[in-house]
């Protein structure tokens, strides 16, 4: 089976969960994969292929915006998917061509945009995507909330969309007292702390997060702290103009993103991984911070409830007072913490990238024919 694999460098150096998504299943896909002919495809940077695929073809021109992605989707891929006698192309991105008539698997590792539209390009339009997902062949999705997402947005058949989740990474695990210890006193003035990270885009409520902070402060008389890990997108930084007369700013340490390792070492150090975020399509902080042996606090609300089960702690979501009181829940009773520890180890087990990667290979194979 010859397949061709439109990438970038994003998806070959993933920085983002729905990157590193994309990532972790393709590439364990080829490397599990000794029978077909994996090609990649750029679009005009030949080095998004590199380590993925044995051959990699740049296809001009660079897509810069909606119409030169329309273009590369529905005039050029066409042409250069007949000319490599392609059984199936897979949409990495999200996107396919609504023109080729080559069966299209198109993986679709984020929703947020339904969300927050204006803060994604112009060519990330639901009214696009919808025509791309309906001419697909199948879809790909990272949970049943992205699917259900999915269905209600583009009308998309269930029987058209498969969920495979996503996994933590093999950084992503316990580690003995005294690396915590380290940890503590390396980010957090060797205090405990809570934690939270990802790209701090406005539905991660980082805003209410600090609230909820206040809340436990309030009623708790700990020298805790909250480590805050992520970009701030430009036109979201104004949630975070709070901290300059934050009541307990001293106790809030900000950070920028770090590498896996790091991430790894401040997610194992942690009291606790809160993650209010209300909406959430992949949960990969979720799933870490389970596999790393450290008990979640989230909101009741997107993928996580249907990923951590009952070893979650959760708010409803939007509820400041709820959240800080779950904060205070797991600081004041060790067995309760001990507990969502144990059952969160249990949970993680559930997910594994190379056996979603096989999945992945199987669905190939059965669209193929």
């Amino acid at each position: 089976m010859r397949i061709v694999i439109k990438t970038n460098p994003s998806f070959t150096v993933p920085q983002t969960a729905a990157g590193i998504y994309v990532h972790e299943l393709v590439s364990r896909w080829i490397l599990q994969d000794s029978v077909s002919e994996f090609t990649c495809i750029t679009d005009g940077d030949p080095v998004a292929g590199n380590g993925l695929c044995s051959r990699t073809l740049a296809v001009t021109p660079a897509i810069k915006g909606e119409i030169s992605a329309r273009f590369w989707y529905d005039v050029k891929l066409p042409g250069v998917l007949k000319k490599e006698k392609t059984g199936l192309f897979i949409g990495a991105e999200s996107y396919g061509s609504l023109t080729a008539g080559t069966r299209q698997l198109l993986l679709v590792p984020h929703l947020a945009f339904l969300q927050q539209r204006k803060m994604f390009l112009p060519h990330e339009k639901i009214a696009w995507l919808g025509k791309m997902v309906r001419k697909a062949t199948h879809v790909v999705v990272p949970s049943a909330f992205a699917k259900a997402q999915l269905e209600k947005h583009t009308q998309l058949p269930a029987d058209k969309i498969t969920v495979l989740h996503a996994a933590a990474g093999p950084h992503y695990e316990p580690v003995s007292w005294a690396q915590r210890e380290q940890t503590k006193v390396t980010y957090a003035g060797a205090c405990e702390y809570f934690l939270c990270y990802g790209t701090l885009y406005q539905y991660r409520n980082i805003g209410l997060l600090l609230k909820a902070f206040s809340v436990f402060k309030k009623w708790q008389k700990s020298n805790m702290k909250l480590v805050i890990v992520g970009d701030t997108p430009g036109k979201y930084a104004a949630e975070l103009d709070m901290l300059d007369t934050y009541k307990y700013r001293s106790d809030v340490e900000m950070l920028d993103p770090q590498n896996t390792q790091t991430m790894a070492q401040l997610v194992a150090g942690a009291y606790a991984v809160v993650h209010p975020s209300s909406y959430e399509d992949i949960g990969m902080q979720a799933l870490e911070a389970m596999a790393s042996g450290v008990p979640v606090i989230a909101a009741d609300a997107g993928a996580i409830p249907e990923l951590c089960g009952d070893a979650a702690l959760y708010a409803p979501a939007g509820d400041v007072e709820a959240l800080g009181q779950q904060m205070i829940k797991v600081y004041k009773d060790e067995s309760l913490r001990e507990q969502a520890i144990e059952k969160g180890k249990q949970r993680a087990t559930q997910y594994s990238w190379n056996n979603q990667a096989a999945q992945l290979a199987a669905l190939a194979a059965r669209l193929h024919g």
